[in-house]
Formats: C-alpha cells, structure tokens, sequence
C-alpha cells in the first residue's frame, strides 16, 4: 500500500470554507480513482510547534504504486489541483509504501 501524504501552507486571506470545500472534493475521489482506497484530512495541531507553515494536511491511501501513479493525471484529480493552486502558498508531497 502506498501512502500519500500532503502538507499544505494556504495563502493569507484563504477562509476555511474555501478549505472545506476543497477537501470534500477530494475525498470524493476515493468513490471516482480505481485503486484510491481512503482519504483524510485535517488542521495541524501538534504542540510540537514545528509545522514549518503548513497548517494543513491529507492523506490517501492507494492499493499500489500503479494506482498512486494513475491518480496523478486522472482528470478528476487534476480538477481539484485546479481549484487548490490559487489558494496555496507552498505544498509538501511525500509518499512511501508501508513495511
């Protein structure tokens, strides 16, 4: 299984209904992306204080490789980047298959 995990900074002014939306329409992925098996999100609250900016994040879990792969440029997916790059500052990608 893979594990996509992304750390987002929105820019200022971004209200959080504007987020909320976003995420709604990613999480409704998992009903449209073969092999995109789950979808979470949420606001960073780690008293860790080392979020670097990234005050939010998601994370998919894909049954493969092949299925992270065929997400990417699915035109669904590509329709969220869509309405999620104006709203972002900076995003942190990372993706790893589980032990």
């Amino acid at each position: 299984m893979v594990h996509h995990i992304v750390l987002l900074q929105f820019k200022e002014g971004v209200e959080n209904d504007q987020i909320m939306s976003t995420m709604e329409k990613l999480t409704n992925l998992v009903e449209v992306i073969p092999g995109l098996l789950e979808m979470k999100h949420g606001k960073n609250h780690s008293p860790e204080n080392r979020h670097q900016g990234y005050a939010y994040g998601f994370t998919m879990l894909f049954e493969n490789e092949h299925a992270r792969d065929q997400y990417l440029p699915h035109p669904a997916h590509q329709a969220c980047v869509e309405v999620l790059v104006p709203l972002i500052e900076n995003v942190l990608v990372f993706d790893f298959t589980a032990a």
